[in-house]
């Protein structure tokens, strides 16, 4: 919907000057109308967001309001959920929107703030519970709430207290991916390939969380192999 977004998290290319101040683009309302029309009918799943912060879009709403017209649609949205209001959390559910994927990288404001710089963790957690209550107070079951959380040496040790976020605010899953270390923006040293076993470890301590919690993890990872050996917990 734009090419912008509000954070600079340090895994992000959005940390790279060039990307984070480039001219601000989004698009028009005539313009997304005219592309609704043609593509959506042919459509089953819409995601409104892909590698940006879909929220920035001065015309979100209407947006959403045009795509929901389109039903049956499926419709999926990445958030930071920083600029996620209640108007915004009553939309999502009043427009059926099919799933929410958050991006939360710490179970703690100090390692959550040191990743995604420009955040407030206790406001994203706020903003987590608008959609929860949101969805309560309209009878809804959708959406489906997911965190998607970039693994990380300094988040490693926090995986099972994400877990424990996730059932407090509701959320249903957890989506993982390894960090990919974009050049010149110093994550190499963030790699669980440096500690294969500590990271095997932490890994099977969130999938142990999990479980009891009744949260699902997805995307989620192979355990490294341990001197040449298959690794189980």
């Amino acid at each position: 919907l734009s090419n912008r977004c509000n954070l600079r998290c340090r895994q992000c290319y959005f940390s790279y000057d060039s990307v984070f101040h480039r001219p601000p683009v989004a698009f028009g309302l005539e313009g997304f109308a005219r592309l609704a029309e043609e593509l959506l009918p042919r459509s089953k799943t819409v995601f409104l967001s892909a590698a940006t912060e879909p929220l920035v879009a001065p015309s979100f709403l209407r947006i959403l309001e045009i795509t929901a017209g389109y039903h049956p649609i499926e419709i999926k949205l990445l958030t930071n959920a920083t600029l996620l209001t209640d108007a915004v959390a009553d939309a999502l559910v009043r427009h059926a929107t099919a799933e929410v994927q958050i991006s939360i990288d710490g179970a703690t404001a100090r390692t959550f703030e040191q990743i995604r710089r420009g955040a407030r963790f206790d406001d994203v957690l706020r903003n987590v519970a608008r959609l929860t209550d949101a969805k309560r107070r309209l009878g809804a079951t959708a959406p489906l709430l997911q965190f998607n959380v970039t693994l990380m040496r300094s988040n490693l040790d926090e995986l099972p207290g994400i877990v424990d976020l996730a059932a407090a605010l509701g959320v249903q899953r957890i989506g993982c991916r390894h960090v990919v270390p974009y050049d010149g923006l110093g994550m190499e040293a963030e790699s669980l390939s440096l500690e294969p076993l500590r990271a095997n470890r932490g890994l099977a301590a969130m999938l142990a969380r999990a479980a009891p919690a009744g949260v699902a993890i997805v995307n989620f990872p192979d355990y490294f192999a341990i001197d040449g050996q298959p690794w189980r917990p």
